[in-house]
C-alpha cells in the first residue's frame, strides 16, 4: 500500500509539474501577447499625440476668435468707404505738386528755349517776343510756388 501512496504521490507530482509546466508556458505565451499589443498601442499613441495636442491648441484659438467676432461691430458705408479709399496723405499731396510743378517749369523752358532761338535768329515776330515774356513770367511764377501749402496752391495760367 505503500508503493501505492507512492505510485500515486508520484503521478501527481508529475501532474503537478506538468501542469505548473503548461501554466508557465501560457503566462510566457500571455506576457509575449502583452508586450507586442503594448509596442503597437505605444506606436499608435506616438501618432495620435500629435493630433491630440494640435487638437487641444485648436479649441482655446477657436473660442478666442468666437469672443472677438462678438465683440466686432458693422461698418457703416462711410467706414467702409474711408477704409477702401483712404484719405490723400501731406506728403503725398505735396509730392504731386512737386511733380506739377516740375511739368509746369519744364514746359515753360522748352517754350522759352524756342522762343529765345527765334529772336537770337532775328526770325521772331511781335506775337513770338510778346509770348517769350509771357512763358518767362509764367516761368518765374511757377520756380516761385510754396508746395508745402498743397492743396491750396493757386498755379498760374499758362500764356
Amino acid at each position: 500500500m505503500l508503493n501505492e501512496v507512492a505510485v500515486v504521490d508520484e503521478n501527481e507530482n508529475n501532474d503537478s509539474a506538468k501542469k505548473s509546466s503548461e501554466l508557465k508556458l501560457l503566462v510566457d505565451n500571455k506576457t509575449r501577447q502583452y508586450e507586442i499589443a503594448l509596442a503597437l498601442f505605444d506606436k499608435e499613441k506616438l501618432t495620435y499625440q500629435p493630433i491630440k495636442d494640435e487638437y487641444d491648441e485648436i479649441l482655446p484659438v477657436f473660442f478666442s476668435i468666437r469672443e472677438k467676432l462678438k465683440v466686432m461691430k458693422k461698418m457703416t458705408i462711410k467706414e467702409i468707404d474711408a477704409h477702401l479709399n483712404p484719405p490723400i496723405s501731406k506728403e503725398q499731396l505735396i509730392a504731386e505738386a512737386e511733380m506739377q510743378k516740375q511739368l509746369c517749369a519744364d514746359d515753360a523752358e522748352k517754350n522759352i528755349t524756342m522762343l529765345e532761338r527765334k529772336v537770337r535768329l532775328n526770325m521772331a515776330t511781335d506775337d513770338d517776343k510778346n509770348s517769350l515774356t509771357a512763358w518767362e513770367v509764367y516761368s518765374i511764377k511757377v520756380s516761385d510756388i510754396d508746395t508745402s501749402t498743397a492743396p491750396d496752391i493757386e498755379w498760374p495760367v499758362k500764356p
